[in-house]
This record gives structure tokens, C-alpha cells and sequence, in this order.
């Protein structure tokens, strides 16, 4: 064999080795592509996975608003859903969903916090709640012009459509015995409170009612943070809302109403609450006794409320016969129970309203 013979196959040697060396690159090249494209469609269909597990979340979330069951199931965007929906405590919720697209899973998990809006439902025209170391209170009412009605009774002053409650409403039989005993003193109040039951409508509801101090107080601080006004203890006077634009109100100390003045929404108020002018207002005026001052309602002018008042009793305050303190009312106050006034609250909750997400994390 000449030298020429021995250089023809050491190159054909080298083309065949150059050859499997190319088609072993080849062959890796192809492999990989073939991962980086199954890689790029399973990140593709997990971000679709994930985006439909969000529609979920955001149709649980919707549901749980309106007070429905949050644990739903469907389909969407061209995947699966499933939500479950858990209450660790009243307002707060535990929502999971997970979501599957062509066989990609993905779940995230949401804390969201709901307001408790049953105290825009309360059991009567104005209802006192003791808390739970208050076996009851001594009561003083001053005066004959005022009415309480617990019949529903629109803005104009006609009857409404709604169910009846009481005019006062009470949770205990040792309270309602003290107002009761307090208008039988003075002998002309008794047909001032109108409402479910004889008359006078004094009613205890601690066996009926759902609203407890605990969830009044929760629902009290839960609108300070998203109040449209806040008055700071020794503030002055504050605008209280419109028909057109109510608003939330808030008084972390005593509140004094003079002049002519008007208000729609949602009042609260920390301490007391005098009215010593003409004051008209829709929707709920809320004492929640939080500043430790004496039970004070009171009202020496002319006042006029449709929608409900809830006073809160804490244990620390005094009993109602104090010279302090009283539901005091001497000129002309009038207390509707109002379905239609109620409303005017539940636009001031427009925004504060809707859940907010405290948490939010991908599992999965």
C-alpha cells in the first residue's frame, strides 16, 4: 500500500469521525431544543394555569362579598378551576385556588378580609348591647317628645315594605324590665316606642339576634381605618355626609351637634353624642363607648334619624341612672327604623366595603 492509499484513509477516517461528531452535536441540539420547547410550553400553560387559578380567586372573592359560598368550581379560559373557601374567624377568610391547563397545575393561596356589615341590620330602632360581663343597666329617660318605632319607615315618612323590628332593642329580660320601669315611671312615654311586640316595643333579642358586642365593636374599628372624616379626641364639628355622597364619620372622642345640621352614611363615635341643634340624618349612628366616657345620648333639639342607632355598653361604663349619662331626651327627637335610611349607610361603605387581600402566595 503506497503512501498515497494510507492519506485516502486516514481522511476517510476523519470524515467518518467528523460525521458522528456532527451528528452526535446534532442529535443534542435537537434534544435540547426539544426540552427548551417543552420547557417554554409548560412555562407558557403554568402561566395560564396560574392566571385562570387568579380568575378563581377573584370569583370566590366576589361571592364571599355578597355573603354567598366562596368554594366554587368551573371552568375557565380553556382550564379548570377549584376554590375553597375557609373562615378562621368572622371577616377573615382562607382562600385556596388551584388551576389546571393541559395538565399544569397551579395554586395560590389568599388571606382576605371581609367587613361584617350585619350591624346595618340591627334588631331595632335603637338597640343598646351589654358586653358579656353586664348583666344589665339602670335606665333614665327624660322628656315625652321623641318616638322610637322599630316599623320601617321611608326617607318621606310613608311605611315601608320591610319586616318590622323593635323600637328598642335590648339583650337581656334584666334590661329590658329597667326601660321599661323607667317609662312606666313617668306614665305618658309608653306609647312613644312602637315596634314589634305590645307597647311600648322593649324587646330583649339576645335569643333571636345575631349582632353581638363583639362583632358591633369589630365592625367600629374596622371603619376607622377607611373613614372619610376623623375627628381626634377634643375635635369640633365635622361635615356628616350628604344624600348625594354619604360618608363615614368617625369620633374617637365626644361628639356635640349644634345648629342646623344634616348628615347620610355612617357616624361613630367613640364617647358621647349630644344634639343640641336641629340635626337630620340617614343611615347608622353607632356609640361605641370605646373612650371610656359615660353613656351619653342625648338630644335637646330637634332631631330626626332614619336608618338606626346601636350603643354599645361596655363593663367599664356606668349605669344608665348617673346624672352623666342617660338616653336624654328632652326636645323633639325622632328615631325610624329605615330600611331606605339604612341604605345611605351602605353607600358610605362603597370601597370600604369590598374585601381586602392581607396575604397573597403562590403553592404551587
Amino acid at each position: 500500500m503506497n503512501k498515497s492509499t494510507n492519506n485516502r484513509g486516514s481522511a476517510l477516517i476523519s470524515v467518518l469521525m467528523l460525521s458522528v461528531v456532527v451528528a452526535g452535536l446534532s442529535a443534542v441540539y435537537v434534544i435540547r431544543s426539544v426540552q427548551s420547547s417543552h420547557a417554554t410550553r409548560s412555562n407558557l400553560d403554568g402561566e395560564k394555569a396560574l392566571s385562570i387559578a387568579e380568575g378563581g380567586l377573584d370569583l370566590s372573592t366576589n361571592r364571599i362579598a355578597a355573603l354567598q359560598d366562596g368554594n366554587i368550581s368551573g371552568q375557565l379560559g380553556g382550564g379548570t378551576y377549584s376554590v375553597s373557601a375557609t373562615s378562621p374567624y368572622p371577616g377573615v377568610y382562607t382562600v385556596v385556588s388551584t388551576a389546571t391547563y393541559d395538565g399544569v397545575t397551579r395554586s395560590i393561596e389568599a388571606t382576605i378580609q371581609l367587613i361584617d356589615v350585619s350591624p346595618l341590620s340591627p334588631p331595632g330602632g335603637l338597640t343598646i348591647i351589654d358586653d358579656g360581663s353586664r348583666s344589665s343597666f339602670s335606665a333614665r329617660l327624660v322628656g315625652n317628645a321623641f318616638i322610637i318605632t322599630g316599623f320601617d319607615t321611608n326617607i318621606n315618612g310613608s311605611l315601608g315594605s320591610q319586616p318590622t323590628v323593635a323600637g328598642i332593642a335590648v339583650y337581656n329580660t334584666a334590661s329590658a324590665n329597667a326601660v321599661l320601669a323607667a317609662l312606666h315611671a313617668n306614665g305618658v312615654q309608653n306609647d312613644n316606642i312602637k315596634g314589634t311586640g305590645a307597647d311600648p316595643s322593649v324587646v330583649d333579642v339576645s335569643a333571636t339576634s345575631t349582632l353581638t358586642f363583639a362583632s358591633v365593636e369589630d365592625f367600629a374599628n374596622q371603619l376607622l381605618p377607611v373613614a372619610h372624616v376623623v375627628v381626634a379626641p377634643g375635635g369640633g364639628n365635622s361635615s356628616f355626609g350628604t344624600d348625594a355622597h354619604p360618608q363615614i364619620t368617625y369620633y374617637q372622642g365626644n361628639c356635640n351637634i349644634g345648629g342646623n345640621t344634616s348628615g347620610a352614611g355612617i357616624l361613630v363615635v367613640d364617647g358621647t353624642l349630644s344634639i343640641k341643634g336641629n340635626f337630620d340624618f340617614k343611615g347608622l349612628i353607632l356609640l361605641t363607648g370605646k373612650s371610656g366616657s359615660p353613656f351619653d345620648l342625648s338630644s335637646r333639639g330637634n332631631t330626626n334619624l332614619h336608618g338606626g342607632i346601636i350603643v354599645l355598653n361596655p363593663a367599664g361604663s356606668l349605669d344608665l341612672v348617673s346624672t352623666l349619662e342617660g338616653l336624654d331626651f328632652r326636645g323633639n327627637i325622632n328615631i325610624y327604623h329605615s330600611v331606605e335610611g339604612m341604605n345611605k349607610a351602605w353607600l358610605a361603605l362603597n370601597g370600604a366595603g369590598k374585601p381586602t387581600v392581607l396575604s397573597w402566595r403562590r403553592t404551587r
